[in-house]
């Protein structure tokens, strides 16, 4: 819905001046997807077989890590997010 509405804008206000802002934001949230299915989902197939907690030595630092990734990524987005609405709102 997000990158719909941003391509949206980004076509129907040819003349905006912060237009390409729109279609970045819009082009950010299409990330998603990928993001869950290459980075994210070998970690949860492994998370979910049956020995996960005789294995979890290795888990800790892992989810550490992905954990801050994730949290950097959703800062990016979050501010993409208020830069646009800023833009929108014309302040």
């Amino acid at each position: 819905m997000g990158s719909v509405s941003g391509a949206a804008v980004f076509y129907l206000e040819p003349e905006a001046e912060n237009r390409w802002l729109w279609l970045i934001g819009s082009g950010i949230f299409l990330l998603v997807f990928p993001w869950t299915a290459f980075v994210m989902k070998p970690d949860i197939k492994k998370n979910l077989q049956e020995d996960v907690i005789k294995t979890a030595g290795w888990f800790e630092c892992s989810v550490d890590l992905r954990w801050f990734v994730s949290y950097i990524g959703y800062t990016i987005l979050r501010l993409s997010f208020n830069l646009q609405l800023h833009v929108f709102l014309g302040g």
